[in-house]
Parts: C-alpha cells; structure tokens; sequence
C-alpha cells in the first residue's frame, strides 16, 4: 500500500507484520509511529522495543516478539536497517509465520536487500516513495487550512519545488511559513520565494536549465550562490551529471517515462521534466556532456583537479557545445 493510506487502513485493522521501504526518510518514521500509536495507547516505554545495527542480536529480537503487552493493544517491535545473514533470515521468516497476534513487528529500510525479500513477502509492504505531485499539494494544503491559514496555488507550486518534494524538508519549511502567517492567515508565492530554502537538488535543476537555455551569466550566478552557501563541488558536479544522465535515457529511451523513473529510482516527473530538458539537446550532445564530466569526476578523485574549479570547468563545457 502508499504512505498515504496507511492511515486509513490502520483505523480498521492492524497487521502482524509492516515492511517499511522507500527513500522518504520522514515517510518511514511517520509510519512507524502511525503504526505504533494505534497499537500502544498507554505505557509506550514497556510496548516499545527497536532494534538496529548498534542493539541488534538475533536472541534479543525474538525475546522481544515473545513478551506480552502491558496495559496496551500490541506490543510493537521495530528492526531498522540490519543486515541480517542466513541463519538470522531463517529464524525471523519461522516467527513471522508463527503470527503472535499480540505482536506488531516493524521492518523498516530505505532500500531493500534481495536477502530480505522473503521477509518482505511476509508483510504488509508500506511504500515509503517520495510522494508524487498531487498528494504533496493535497498535504500542504490540508496543513495549512488545519491552521486556518489560506495558501496561494502557486505557493503551493513552488513550494514543491524548492523543497524537492522531501518530506523532511517540506515540513521544515510548512512549519515555517504557518509561523511567518499566523497573523495575516494567508502565504503568497512571494512569501514563498522570499522565505523558503531551496533544495540542493532544485537549485542543480536550476543550473540544468540555465545552462541547457545557454544563460551564461545566470549559470555562473548560480553556481556561485552554491559554492558559497558551502554546497560541495564534487557533490554538485554528481547531481548536475545525474541531471544529463536522465535527459540522455529520456531522449534515447523508447520506454514510458514511468518505466524510466523505476530504472533510474526517481520520481516519474523527474522524467518527464528531463525529456522537455533534453529537446534542447542532441542526444550525441548529451552523451558528449556525460563523456565529459565522467572525465572531470575521474580527474577530481584521482587528484588531477582541484573539485572547485572542476565543476565550473565544466559548466563551462557544456555552454560551448
């Protein structure tokens, strides 16, 4: 099931077992608590147990799935991002299908090891994926009018955008603006573009598509704001490769943008935002750019370039093809 009905299926039922998996960090937590809290409505800390790489063992973890709830519905038990070998595999997947109906387990991982799958299979799976486009906008503005404060369609927009979609950091930023509006109960764009950081990853977008209109003086300004605001240069070079990478497979690929997001591990609307991008390319140019910065990475990692000038050295490469 998506994040966002989970919600409505934990009103009517608990299951014995949740696999929490995606990116979205905070997506994951919240589920976890979700989860947790209607399961456990009194005396959290003697219904609680989670486990990770520091506190895991195998005997604890299944001490833990035989100990009975105290004052409270289940007692919940969360293992996060273990990995687990064969022999603790094998153990896990035997109490998984012995069903303790007073347990709740909680599996939960931003990406999924193949050994896991049978555990997984197990479960009720919880897509904890970054949230597409229209259930973001449905969130914000629930937040907001919950706080009785009237946000503009574009503000709503834009806040997307410069936030990237991360659920971590829109929230950030929600709570924010519902401070910044309590008394003037409405956010404009402009309240928006004045108050909100944006997103390393919105500003590389930015850089992508200056430099793909052949803007010069804004690429170069950009690139500056980055560099000052102490982004890394080597991670802004990784993220502005991985900006053409996409737009070469969407002008090249002959699949569904869906389809290309899945292989890539992106949003589909990343795809469809990068085939508009790539229209302003040839697809040789394309692969050009990507020969290119594999080289300056190669350079940067192997000490033959200093990270700062390499990527304005190739922000500049790009201009000139």
């Amino acid at each position: 099931m998506r994040f966002d009905e989970l919600k409505s299926k934990l009103k009517t039922n608990v299951d014995f077992a949740y696999f929490l998996l995606g990116k979205d960090f905070f997506l994951r937590t919240s589920a976890e608590k979700m989860i947790t809290k209607r399961c456990v409505d009194s005396f959290l800390e003697l219904n609680l147990s989670k486990f990770n790489d520091e506190n895991y063992s195998l005997d604890a973890f299944l001490d833990a799935l035989q100990l009975v709830p105290f004052g409270a519905e289940k007692r919940v038990v969360v293992l996060s991002e273990v990995s687990l070998n064969t022999h603790d595999q094998k153990k896990i997947l035997e109490a998984l299908k012995a069903k303790n109906n007073m347990i709740c387990i909680i599996f939960k991982y931003e990406e999924l090891p193949s050994s896991l799958s049978k555990i997984k299979d197990e479960c009720t799976l919880v897509d904890c994926s970054p949230l597409e486009k229209e259930t973001l906008r449905a969130i914000i503005v629930n937040k907001f009018a919950k706080n009785k404060i009237k946000i503009e369609a574009n503000a709503v927009q834009t806040l997307i955008d410069y936030t990237n979609g991360d659920m971590t950091f829109l929230d950030q930023e929600m709570k924010k603006l519902i401070s910044f509006a309590k008394d003037a109960k409405e956010v404009s764009e402009k309240d928006v573009i004045d108050l909100v950081h944006k997103n390393v990853e919105y500003s590389v977008f930015e850089l992508s598509n200056a430099v793909a209109e052949k803007n010069r003086e804004k690429a170069i300004a950009l690139l500056d704001l980055m560099i000052e605001s102490k982004e890394s240069p080597q991670n802004l070079l990784g993220m502005l490769l991985a900006n053409f990478r996409r737009m070469f497979y969407a002008s090249v690929s002959k699949e569904s943008t869906a389809t290309i997001a899945n292989a890539l591990g992106v949003k589909e609307y990343s795809i469809k935002i990068a085939k508009k991008m790539a229209l302003k390319f040839t697809p040789k140019k394309l692969k050009k750019i990507l020969d290119i910065g594999g080289k300056i990475d190669f350079d940067i990692k192997n000490s033959k370039m200093e990270d700062k000038n390499a990527i304005y050295y190739f922000v500049s490469n790009i201009l000139l093809i």
